[in-house]
């Protein structure tokens, strides 16, 4: 749970409850090939924490419009902490408040042995994972981002969740009517450091990164986003950052 406070009070009774991120892993089966842990997060938000996805050059007049019409919304409607506009607490909450998902997937690397058997016998070739002079497994991790373009509606449990759109390369059950259907990924850039996380647009020609979570010393995170990002959207993924971080090191 993700409680937003006043700055005015420090009494906990003021706190307003803005996001749920829901945590789950997957992990490959033992009879396949491919061995694979893989942790999901995603970000429930009821108050219109939906990133504005950058637009491209030739829809730029279309999209200055709608940002337009959204700040004049946003001023009319101030953020009301006395209610909520749906309970996050619930168990099974609709899909078209997903506002972001983080897919972390962690490959363990194989290599294939030296070929065994007997004379007159077939060789034999069996997989093993690499083995560290630790003694544990080397893996290879991986981080997507999935942001919406915005609310999508639909029936009331919600379109498809971000994950399965993204699963199926963008396809919707809407047939990509809604302004919300379509999809910004995010991915890490081709230098990866231990202590760093920079996540850059999938397929943009800008080498600018779009989030950056830095490991300082004592335990501390710098977080630098751009303002397309919401401070939700950003503080959720350093949440999933730094638990996969920890999770894989207790892996190891």
């Amino acid at each position: 749970m993700i409680h937003l406070q006043r700055r005015e009070s420090s009494s906990s009774s003021s706190s307003l409850l803005v996001g749920r991120i829901k945590v789950s892993t997957l992990s490959s089966d033992s009879s396949l090939s491919e061995k694979f842990k893989e942790r999901r997060f995603v970000l429930f938000s009821n108050n219109g924490e939906h990133s504005q996805t950058p637009c491209k050059k030739k829809n730029r007049g279309l999209c200055e419009k709608v940002v337009g019409v959204m700040k004049n919304d946003e001023q009319m409607q101030q953020p009301n902490f006395d209610h909520e506009q749906a309970n996050l607490l619930e168990n099974n909450l609709p899909t078209n408040l997903e506002t972001l998902a983080v897919v972390v997937k962690q490959e363990f690397l194989e290599e294939e042995e030296e070929e065994t058997g007997g004379w007159g016998l077939k060789f034999l070739r069996k997989s093993t994972l690499v083995q560290t002079e630790s003694g544990s497994s080397r893996s290879k991790t991986s981080i997507d981002v999935v942001f919406p373009s915005g609310i999508h509606g639909g029936p009331e449990d919600g379109p498809l969740s971000l994950i399965e759109r993204w699963k199926s390369q963008g396809n919707c059950d809407c047939g990509g009517w809604d302004l919300g259907c379509s999809l910004t990924i995010l991915k890490e850039g081709q230098q990866q450091k231990d202590n760093l996380l920079e996540l850059f647009i999938q397929r943009s020609k800008h080498e600018t990164s779009v989030l950056r979570i830095e490991k300082l010393p004592r335990g501390r995170y710098f977080v630098q986003y751009q303002k397309w990002l919401s401070a939700l959207q950003s503080f959720s993924v350093a949440l999933a950052f730094i638990h996969s971080h920890r999770a894989i090191s207790y892996d190891h």
